[in-house]
């Protein structure tokens, strides 16, 4: 992508935005749809929901690292106008 830097972080995290809904819609959505097709038990569905949890930890933890870490920017980069927005539908990306 031949674009500006501050242009780029903003394409970036507007990928990253959408990836967190689509996550979340298939969290929320596809996966107790999946377990009912699948006829899953309390427990399995009981250990499927641990799991997501899991990684609702892990993916807002990295998220936080890669925000607050600085490892990413130079200093004369600008990124506190930046918000992930994890409001609206899904973008379908990878879908």
């Amino acid at each position: 992508m031949d674009i500006p830097l501050r242009e780029a972080v903003s394409v970036a995290n507007n990928l990253v935005s959408a990836r967190l809904r689509q996550f979340e819609y298939t969290s929320e959505t596809e996966l107790p749809e999946a377990a009912a097709r699948l006829n899953l038990n309390d427990t399995e569905r009981a250990e499927l929901a641990k799991w997501v949890e899991g990684a609702k930890d892990y993916l807002s933890g990295i998220l936080a690292w890669h925000i607050k870490a600085g490892r990413y920017c130079g200093r004369s980069t600008d990124i506190t106008h930046l918000s992930v927005d994890t409001s609206g539908p899904c973008l379908g990306f990878g879908q």
